[in-house]
């Protein structure tokens, strides 16, 4: 089910997406998106998409969601 997402949303939105934590933990997975852009809005905008298209896939319940945006 993590696997499903997680090539739906790298598929979709061409971005780097894995497992990144909660690994040994029974019905839990923590899952981390990264985007490059040259725009700190776009990069929030995809992700907030992201977000809701993991909701909407309905393969797992969204219990917290985090964005944080570096800029450099």
């Amino acid at each position: 089910m993590v696997q499903a997402m997680i090539r739906r949303l790298q598929n979709r939105y061409h971005a780097s997406v894995a497992e990144i934590g909660e690994n040994d933990v029974y019905q839990r997975a923590e899952i981390g998106f990264a985007l490059v852009a040259n725009s700190g809005r776009l990069v929030n905008a995809v992700l907030d998409k992201m977000i809701d298209t993991a909701e909407e896939l309905q393969l797992a319940e969204i219990i917290d969601s985090e964005i944080e945006i570096i800029h450099l």
